[in-house]
């Protein structure tokens, strides 16, 4: 997913043809046959004869099935963007932690020098101390 830029996510891909339904011959998208009369004249339900494969869909649910098609496309492209752009960002934060790192272990390193003095110097101050309470 890395490779994915907005430039490949664009109103072109969103506005693409969509590819036909699969058809069993049935001529609806929920696989229900709706059974025809010898005269290719539809029969109530139940009647149980066989189905014209010229028959066509309702043109509300042909609608509702492009606009389906659409939304989940759309949802699709949403979340490649999103997953490329949170992918950028662990890139992003990866090389800010590169760069900090060797920062880190410097200060890291100065601080324990400046520790290791700062107990030296408090060692002579206690002795220094010591000495000047025995010349007294």
């Amino acid at each position: 997913m890395a490779g994915i830029n907005n430039r490949d996510v664009n109103e072109e891909t969103l506005n693409a043809p969509l590819p036909e339904l699969p058809s069993n011959g049935s001529g609806n998208a929920n696989n229900e046959r709706v059974p025809q009369s010898t005269n290719g004249n539809q029969v109530p339900h139940g009647e149980g004869q066989r189905l014209d494969s010229n028959m066509v869909m309702d043109p509300k649910k042909l609608k509702r099935v492009a606009a389906s098609r659409e939304y989940s496309q759309r949802y699709r492209l949403k979340q490649l963007q999103y997953i490329a752009q949170l992918e950028a960002g662990v890139k992003a934060l990866e090389e800010e932690v590169a760069n900090a790192f060797p920062k880190i272990r410097s200060v890291d390193a100065q601080n324990s020098l400046l520790r290791a003095e700062n107990g030296s110097m408090k060692e002579k101050l206690s002795t220094l101390s010591g000495e000047l309470m025995l010349k007294e």
